[in-house]
């Protein structure tokens, strides 16, 4: 059993999963507060992360396990990295739990001290609806979602570079399902572009055009 776990999508959905495991994995109760913990931000910054620290490293009130579940729409990046060491080797008996709209909004440093829970979803299926579509439709699609990545907006701006990172993590688990791409230059393509669009001045445009040049058509997806 892993000590740290991730969850992406519908946050409510996503504690409710946790807790679920929690109850039946670790025999711990939903209504025993203490040592079943669930904290829920909007924004989740360096200045949560004492009050995340102490919750994790709160000692049984009985017996020898407890849980902690962070649910949050937004973790800001230096709160990542300072959770870092506490993901990787959280206090003896204690399993931690993060609820994240998107694996797009999580550093890859913290992302691989996570570990998907088993029996929920990964992702929304954002590369598969757009591996279905056809190359038209895909333009179009690239099309709009990099304006928002230009939007005056800063918020809009953020979400579409969101957007786009967890479009490409998605187009490489689709991929990744067929093996007749398995040794094709895009899924090596796409881990490049993926890291690349961690930095918020990735140039979206030239990366969404190599996609809409490289992916395999819709009908190729069945071969």
């Amino acid at each position: 059993m892993a000590h740290a776990y991730l969850l992406t999508g519908d946050l409510e959905q996503g504690v409710s999963h946790a807790t679920e495991f929690s109850e039946r994995e670790l025999n711990l109760a939903a209504s025993d507060a203490a040592n079943l913990t669930v904290l829920r931000y909007t924004n989740f910054t360096i200045d949560d992360v004492r009050d995340f620290a102490q919750d994790a490293y709160a000692a049984p009130t009985q017996g020898t396990r407890r849980a902690v579940i962070l649910s949050a729409s937004r973790l800001f990046h230096e709160a990542q990295n300072a959770m870092l060491k506490l993901f990787e080797e959280p206090p003896v008996g204690t399993t931690l739990f993060l609820v994240v709209p998107s694996e797009g909004t999580i550093l890859p440093t913290l992302r691989s001290r996570l570990t998907p829970l088993p029996g929920t979803s990964e992702e929304s299926g954002t590369g598969a609806l757009f591996l279905a579509l056809t190359q038209p439709e895909r333009k179009k699609y690239l099309d709009k979602l990099y304006d928002r990545t230009r939007s005056d907006k800063q918020e809009e701006k953020r979400e579409g570079r969101r957007e786009a990172l967890e479009l490409a993590q998605s187009l490489t688990r689709e991929l990744r399902k067929n093996e007749a791409f398995m040794k094709e230059g895009i899924l090596a393509d796409l881990v490049i572009l993926t890291k690349i669009l961690h930095d918020s001045s990735a140039p979206i445009k030239p990366i969404f055009e190599h996609l809409l040049l490289t992916l395999p058509a819709s009908a190729d997806m069945h071969r």
